[in-house]
């Protein structure tokens, strides 16, 4: 079987195999089967001229123009809420309309909302204003935060027992590097980190 193939990938197995033309080749295994192939060419890598990149390049150069200045008209209509304006009046006057979401979590978000948004709205107090970019350079969208609620926290949880393992965890690593800290500078202690994180039981024992 012949093909243009300059190399294959093996990912079951993390391997990587690299060939040449008119390299005989052992054969591949996949899906419970064999690939056999042969290296007829190889186009070595070049910068591609203007004519097969064009469309892109226009392409990306509108998409940036749109976002700067989405960016900027985002920008203006924040300035503007600050001063007492109203998102209705914003969205009237840009041909936009005002929606509403409820219930956003971090970590199950309304499909509408995208990644950067939901950043933006947990770094934004109650009744502030602030803007996020979208899924895409393209897309702005300026918000409002009108309500928090903070759920309460049920200690018996499993999720609530990790917590509090990792922040008493921390909390201990903390205070002990602090004293650590304090040994080696102020008492020119040195410390045999091998043998301290053995008695510490974070490694095995040094059995040479």
């Amino acid at each position: 079987m012949a093909s243009d193939l300059h190399a294959a990938t093996c990912a079951a197995e993390a391997c990587w195999i690299a060939t040449d033309v008119g390299v005989d080749n052992d054969p591949l295994e996949a899906d419970g089967g064999y690939i056999w192939y042969d290296v007829t060419g190889i186009t070595p890598a070049r910068e591609r001229n203007l004519d097969e990149v064009k469309s892109q390049v226009e392409a990306q150069w509108r998409d940036d123009e749109v976002a700067t200045r989405l960016k900027a008209k985002a920008a203006d209509i924040l300035d503007k809420l600050k001063n007492g304006g109203t998102l209705e009046a914003m969205a009237s006057a840009n041909g936009v309309k005002v929606e509403t979401a409820a219930d956003i979590t971090r970590t199950r978000p309304p499909e509408t909302i995208s990644a950067r948004m939901i950043d933006a709205i947990f770094h934004t107090a109650v009744d502030a204003y602030a803007s996020a970019e979208g899924d895409k350079p393209t897309q702005w969208t300026v918000f409002r935060v009108t309500d928090v609620k903070t759920p309460s926290l049920d200690k018996n949880t499993p999720n609530a027992k990790q917590l509090d393992e990792m922040v008493s965890r921390q909390v201990s690593d903390d205070v002990f590097g602090q004293y650590m800290a304090w040994l080696e500078n102020d008492l020119g202690t040195s410390v045999n980190q091998s043998a301290l994180q053995q008695a510490l039981g974070n490694s095995a024992p040094d059995t040479n």
